[in-house]
C-alpha cells in the first residue's frame, strides 16, 4: 500500500468532476483498445481475402493460356497472344509476391515450344501440362487460396487449383498409354498393365473430384447444388467413358484405337474447358466482391 500512497493521496485531492472525467478517459482507452483490436481483425481478413482474389486472377490467366492450347480446335493467333499477354500482366505483378517467377517462365518456355511444334500428340503436351500444375500449386499455396476457411469455398478452390488440373494431366497420359497400345506388337501385356494401372488412377481422381461436389453441395445452398450440378454431372459422363475404353482395352483385350481415343480426349477436354470455371462462379462467398470470384 505504500507504494499506491501518493498515487491515493493526489486522487483525494481531485474534484468530483476531475475523478469523473479519469474515470470516462480510462473507460475511453479500454474502448479504444477493443475497437483497435477489432478493426486489425478485420482488415487482416480483408488482405487475406484480397490475396484471395489476386490468386483467382492468375490461375485464371493460367488457365485461359494452357487449356484452349490442349485442344485440336484451332484457336486464332490473336486469341493466344491475348492469352499469353493476361498471363505476363499477372507474372509481372504478382511473381515477386508469390515467388513464382521461375515457375511461370518455365511455363511460358513450355507454352511457346508446344505451341511452335507442328503437331499437337499427347506426349508433346506433358511437359505444358507438368509446368502448369506446379505452377498453380504455387499460386494456391502462396495467394491463401489453399487456407479458404468457408467449406463451400474450400472444396470449389480444391476442384479447381488441385482436382482439374490433376486430370488434366492423367487424361493426357491416359492419352499416351492408348496410342502407344494401338501400335503395340508382342508388347501387349506390358501396355495393358500400364492401362490398368491408369484406369485406376482415372478412377481415383474421378472418385475425388465427385467426393469434391458433394462435400460443396453439403456445405452450400441448394442454390449451389442447382449451378454445379450440371457441370458435375457432365464431366463425369466424360470421365466415366474414357474409362470404360481404358478398361476395355486392358482387361478384355480390345485393340485400343488411338484415333478414335483421342476424339474422346479432345471432347473431354472440351468439357472441362468448359466446366471448369463453375465452381468460382458459383461460390461467390468474399464480402469483398463476390463477382470478383468469377473471373473466367
Amino acid at each position: 500500500m505504500q507504494i499506491f500512497k501518493p498515487f491515493l493521496t493526489l486522487l483525494s485531492r481531485l474534484s468530483v468532476s476531475r475523478k469523473l472525467t479519469l474515470i470516462y478517459l480510462l473507460d475511453l482507452i479500454t474502448v479504444i483498445y477493443i475497437s483497435g483490436i477489432l478493426v486489425h481483425e478485420k482488415y487482416l481478413a480483408i488482405d487475406f481475402a484480397r490475396k484471395e482474389i489476386v490468386g483467382n486472377a492468375y490461375v485464371a490467366s493460367v488457365r485461359q493460356l494452357v487449356l484452349p492450347s490442349l485442344i485440336n480446335t484451332s484457336v486464332s493467333a490473336a486469341q493466344s497472344q491475348a492469352a499469353l499477354d493476361a498471363f505476363n500482366a499477372q507474372r509481372l505483378q504478382q511473381d515477386e509476391a508469390f515467388q513464382t517467377a521461375q515457375a511461370s517462365q518455365a511455363l511460358e518456355l513450355a507454352w511457346h515450344t508446344f505451341t511452335d511444334s507442328a503437331a499437337a500428340h499427347a506426349t508433346q503436351r506433358q511437359p505444358l501440362i507438368d509446368q502448369a500444375r506446379t505452377l498453380l500449386t504455387t499460386v494456391g499455396n502462396q495467394s491463401n487460396l489453399i487456407l479458404d476457411p468457408d467449406l463451400d469455398s474450400y472444396y470449389c478452390m480444391s476442384l479447381v487449383v488441385l482436382r482439374f488440373p490433376e486430370l488434366t494431366a492423367v487424361m493426357n497420359e491416359t492419352a499416351t498409354a492408348m496410342q502407344r497400345a494401338s501400335q503395340a506388337g508382342r508388347g501387349w501385356d506390358l501396355q495393358a498393365t500400364r492401362l490398368l494401372i491408369l484406369a485406376g488412377r482415372l478412377d481415383a481422381i474421378r472418385q475425388g473430384i465427385h467426393a469434391d461436389y458433394r462435400q460443396a453441395y453439403t456445405a452450400g445452398s441448394p442454390v449451389l447444388r442447382a449451378r454445379l450440378l450440371d457441370a458435375d454431372q457432365a464431366l463425369d459422363r466424360q470421365i466415366g467413358q474414357m474409362l470404360g475404353v481404358v478398361r476395355d482395352a486392358a482387361q478384355q483385350g480390345v485393340q485400343a484405337d488411338g484415333s478414335a481415343f483421342d476424339g474422346l480426349h479432345q471432347r473431354s477436354l472440351q468439357a472441362l474447358n468448359a466446366h471448369w470455371p463453375a465452381p468460382w462462379c458459383s461460390c461467390g462467398v468474399t464480402f469483398l466482391n463476390p463477382m470478383t470470384w468469377c473471373w473466367w
